[in-house]
């Protein structure tokens, strides 16, 4: 089951958002800072096949820098890396979780993204330490809600 009126329609446009929203004039690597030599797209790269994708998952908004080669998308250096949801879920737990009129449990946070319980633990954590980090650097995280037209 999927959940009920997405803020995205599929993870390509979820990861195109995330790009924008991160690097708004110009992608640069994380590790090293490059710029201006440019990165390797990768935005087709699949990733390891497995009994669900035979032919493997695509991997949205995938870059490789070409100074250092590490291989990075959005998510990078985030709680939410290494996250083995959809773009387009995790951001619709964005959304539900940021929601201050809605509480949800998390069986009924689970059914409504059509994932386990124990991932949605992960996610709420996630959106916690993310929130936490942002009041430490002085941000108003209410400022930061994700509005979805």
């Amino acid at each position: 089951m999927r959940f009920t009126n997405p803020p995205f329609r599929s993870e390509e446009e979820a990861s195109q958002f995330l790009d924008r929203m991160r690097w708004r004039d110009e992608v640069t690597c994380p590790r090293c800072g490059n710029a201006d030599r440019g990165f390797y797209d990768m935005a087709q790269a699949r990733g390891v096949a497995s009994q669900k994708s035979p032919k493997g998952k695509i991997r949205f908004g995938l870059r490789k820098c070409k100074i250092c080669r590490l291989e990075f998308r959005c998510t990078y250096g985030t709680p939410f890396h290494g996250m083995k949801v959809p773009l387009d879920v995790l951001l619709a737990a964005i959304v539900r979780l940021n929601n201050p009129y809605t509480i949800w449990s998390v069986t009924d946070l689970s059914r409504e993204l059509g994932v386990n319980r124990d991932t949605v633990t992960r996610l709420v954590g996630a959106v916690r330490a993310n929130s936490n980090l942002k009041r430490r650097r002085g941000i108003d995280h209410r400022e930061l809600t994700l509005e979805v037209t």
